[in-house]
């Protein structure tokens, strides 16, 4: 009886392998300040907002709460 012969796949060329040069070491690296983001509050009832530091608004920020202006903390 005669037996079939499977065909093997060829394989895919392997990409060579390039090392990356590693950066030599400049001392401690500075991380980035994250801005405070302001807070206001109320003189009255004691309500806290905070303005978030990526607003982009170029005017000054003004809340009112209980009929007053709401001041910096």
């Amino acid at each position: 009886m005669a037996t079939k012969k499977v065909a093997k796949k060829a394989k895919k060329p392997v990409k060579p392998v390039v090392k990356k040069k590693a950066k030599p070491a400049a001392g401690k690296k500075i991380k980035p300040v994250a801005k405070k983001a302001e807070r206001f509050v109320c003189r009255v009832c004691g309500l806290l907002v905070t303005v978030d530091p990526a607003c982009s608004c170029d005017y000054v920020h003004e809340f009112v709460c209980c009929d007053k202006l709401m001041k910096k903390k």
